[in-house]
């Protein structure tokens, strides 16, 4: 007869595999988009997948765009390194946080949503950088990315551009407020 003590302690030691597992998996990722291996990279990317970035209005839905989404923000930053081993990792079933360093040099042209063309700074980045994932099985489905852009982009020059392409005194392109009208005016009740 199994115990209840002896229960939970294989379910604990079973989320503690799982934990282990994804977060190797998710430094796997990152030595891979270090080396630029896109194409394995990709697989480790469920299809279906939904990812938040900062400076990005909308989550990104898809493997393919958040393909297109990374290798831009290489062509942007081309020396850009995510760090690990992770300094603060932890996890829970199917859901792990990694804390780490990210860094670049802002050294290729950015062309943000509207089509204006930032000229490259020359200058570099160095800014703590987390991820909050989800997993379906060995496939991230949520990336929920954050990063201090504004620190980024004080560090990045006069220009103070923002790594995913807004500047950060830029107002913002949506809300979520359920009066504002998107145009910078509120919405009255009735109108």
């Amino acid at each position: 007869m199994v115990t209840r003590s002896e229960e939970t302690t294989a379910t604990a030691s079973q989320k503690a595999g799982r934990t282990a597992q994804l977060l190797a998996l998710m430094t796997k990722g990152d030595d891979m988009f270090n080396s630029r291996d896109f194409a394995a990279l990709d697989a480790v990317h469920h299809p279906d997948m939904i990812a938040y970035i900062p400076g990005n209005a909308q989550p990104i839905y898809g493997r393919a765009a958040h393909a297109v989404a990374m290798r831009q923000l290489v062509q942007i930053f081309p020396d850009i390194h995510v760090h690990t081993p992770y300094p603060t990792q932890f996890g829970s079933g199917d859901w792990i946080t990694v804390v780490t360093r990210a860094t670049g040099t802002f050294s290729g042209e950015m062309v943000l949503p509207n089509g204006k063309v930032i000229a490259p700074t020359g200058k570099a980045f160095d800014v703590e950088f987390g991820q909050t994932t989800k997993w379906d099985g060995d496939r991230l489905i949520i990336i929920s990315a954050f990063l201090d852009t504004a620190l980024q982009a004080k560090q990045l020059g006069p220009r103070r551009v923002a790594a995913y392409g807004r500047t950060p005194h830029a107002p913002p392109t949506h809300s979520l407020h359920p009066h504002h009208r998107g145009d910078g005016r509120v919405r009255r009740h009735g109108y």
